[in-house]
């Protein structure tokens, strides 16, 4: 039985909305690499990089990340902690057993 265009659409989307969070959160993280003030992204513009002490590094990059998503692009995103969760979930990070 056909998927219905809603439930199309809502799959289509969440897929996408994962891959892009990926992407964008790894080129994030690399550009935090040595504390800057700023980052500046090559399309999504500069941004300020929040201090405070007691963020990681992944913290940040995942607040950074989720900033200039919902700023530059006009997307809702989800929160932080399910953010980090599809990072973690991501098949391009999991390791595979050695042979």
């Amino acid at each position: 039985m056909a998927d219905s265009n809603r439930a199309y659409h809502l799959r289509w989307r969440t897929r996408n909305r994962d891959v892009l969070i990926n992407g964008l959160y790894d080129e994030v993280y690399e550009m935090l690499e040595n504390s800057p003030r700023t980052v500046v992204h090559p399309i999504l513009g500069t941004f300020e990089v929040p201090r405070d002490l007691r963020r990681t590094r992944h913290e940040t990059a995942l607040l950074l990340t989720r900033t200039m998503m919902a700023e530059r692009l006009g997307l809702s995103m989800p929160a932080l902690s399910t953010m980090a969760k599809i990072i973690a979930e991501s098949r391009l990070r999991k390791r595979r057993p050695r042979t």
